[in-house]
């Protein structure tokens, strides 16, 4: 499940995109709102990456707020899901395993969503290659090659 948690965060913030691209049409009322929004922009690291937030609002504290909120979910997400946090909620499932433990409606929809798009994909998305990424980090990080072992042993715990 390693690998599910920054697929999952990825797949948020492109709904967000998505999402905050949207807009409604509507009367030369709604025109005229519109062209009293001013743009506001905010930018923080969320996984160790940039994200910036456009927000056209009438005033700088309704900017904030929005943007505000879609940073904090973000990062809850990201607390939930991530495999670089030693303690979220995705690693902690992963530690329990084989055993059941209660968990979060955000991890829930996370390994529902990640496993949908594993069959639409024919697997060519995998939610489950957690092992091999965990080994390629090691192997970046010390310079060495794994043994045909330690290969044998990650690929063995990814679905087949």
């Amino acid at each position: 499940m390693r690998g599910v948690g920054s697929t999952i965060l990825l797949l948020g913030m492109i709904f967000l995109a998505i999402v905050s691209g949207c807009r409604s049409s509507g009367s030369e009322r709604d025109e005229e709102k519109e062209a009293s929004l001013e743009p506001h922009e905010y930018v923080e690291l969320v996984m160790a990456s940039p994200v910036i937030i456009r927000v056209y609002a009438a005033s700088e504290a309704h900017a904030r707020r929005t943007a505000r909120e879609a940073f904090d979910r973000m990062h809850a997400l990201e607390r939930t899901l991530s495999d670089w946090i030693g303690d979220s909620e995705s690693n902690l499932l992963e530690a329990a395993a084989p055993a059941s433990i209660p968990i979060s409606d955000d991890l829930r929809d996370a390994i529902a969503v990640s496993r949908s798009i594993s069959r639409d994909t024919d697997g060519m998305f995998d939610p489950t290659i957690g092992p091999l990424v965990e080994l390629w980090r090691r192997t970046r990080n010390s310079g060495f090659m794994p043994s045909e072992e330690e290969l044998r042993l990650a690929r063995g715990r990814v679905d087949p």
